[in-house]
């Protein structure tokens, strides 16, 4: 039952955003983990990324029995725009994103409000996720694999002091943190062309802010995140192509880091430059067998970027010769 009280709606509010896209068999399950939050002044804002399957009947039932649901529709286009979409909607204090496919434990915003509250400095308040088979919610992981073994991170203190760690591999999944709004909007919104790696690219930015970041390690604020088969197709070109533009909008921000004194900015920029190297090399090697105009735009960008004049020499004996491929021999 939802309460109207004047002690509730003093509370701050909190923008929960849900993009979903043909997740009609999973969304309920997700809703009903929000609408049964301890924390009672929340609007959750699902966003429809042009789904062709039950989901507006779905979140319809909802909205029409919880006028704290919202539902809002788009063209089809990614993860990323959809979130932003929410984020434009949203009014809250504070922003809480989950997957359409995932859940929150009963305690999550109430208790990371709280820790708001102890830690007015904090921007971000973050929890640990466990991972589920689908179908099977009673047994949970700390892996989405058979490891089993604990990967995030309890760390609490400012972001720089975590930044390095982020930029060489994800510290939480998207629903860990709880975010102060202002925080989100400095960050500017998710890249919306990336439908991977997007909130990686997006948390780094929240990270790059220096703010204080708290760990909540209480066990009823656990993201559960389901494992199931994934719904977009893996292409490997795209994830490639995907993971180069996060890469190139990185390294803008670490030149960024760096002007601002973030001690390890200059080597991550090193790193950087090398691992858009060995992306555009991949590219060219996976694009060169069904499209030679693209594989040879790539092979140009990295022979451009390691300044190799034996690759330099190949390709433009290979531009004569009409030869291909010419990075096999290269190590």
């Amino acid at each position: 039952m939802i309460s109207n009280s004047a002690e509730n709606s003093a509370m701050p509010l909190v923008s929960i955003i849900v993009p979903t896209y043909n997740y009609a068999h999973f969304i309920g399950e997700t809703l009903i983990s929000i609408q049964k939050q301890e924390y009672l002044n929340w609007e959750c804002i699902v966003v429809d990324n042009g789904s062709t399957d039950q989901t507006e009947s779905v979140v319809g039932e909802f909205v029409r029995k919880d006028p704290r649901f919202h539902y809002a529709r788009i063209q089809h286009s990614t993860t990323s725009a959809s979130r932003n979409r929410g984020i434009d909607l949203s009014t809250g204090d504070y922003i809480q994103f989950v997957d359409a496919d995932d859940q929150i434990q009963t305690g999550k915003i109430s208790n990371q409000v709280k820790l708001f509250e102890a830690n007015p400095e904090a921007g971000l308040i973050y929890s640990h996720a466990l991972y589920y088979d689908s179908g099977n919610p009673s047994e949970t992981r700390f892996t989405n694999d058979a490891t089993n073994i604990p990967w995030m991170p309890e760390y609490t203190g400012h972001s720089w002091g975590i930044f390095s760690r982020m930029y060489h591999k994800n510290i939480f999944v998207i629903s860990s943190p709880l975010l102060r709004r202002k925080l989100v909007v400095n960050a500017g919104s998710f890249h919306a062309p990336l439908n991977w790696v997007e909130d990686w690219e997006f948390y780094l930015r929240i990270l790059a802010q220096n703010t204080w970041m708290v760990y909540d390690p209480s066990p009823l604020s656990v993201s559960l995140i389901r494992v199931h088969p994934k719904s977009l197709s893996r292409n490997r070109v795209m994830m490639y192509e995907q993971s180069l533009q996060a890469r190139k909008r990185l390294l803008i921000l670490l030149h960024e880091l760096a002007h601002k004194g973030l001690s390890e900015a200059n080597s991550l920029i090193k790193e950087n430059n090398n691992y858009e190297a060995y992306l555009y090399r991949l590219l060219y090697m996976e694009t060169l067998q069904v499209n030679k105009r693209k594989a040879w735009h790539y092979l140009r960008q990295f022979a451009s970027r390691k300044r190799d004049r034996i690759i330099l020499t190949k390709f433009l004996l290979a531009i004569i010769n009409r030869k291909f491929p010419i990075l096999e021999t290269d190590s």
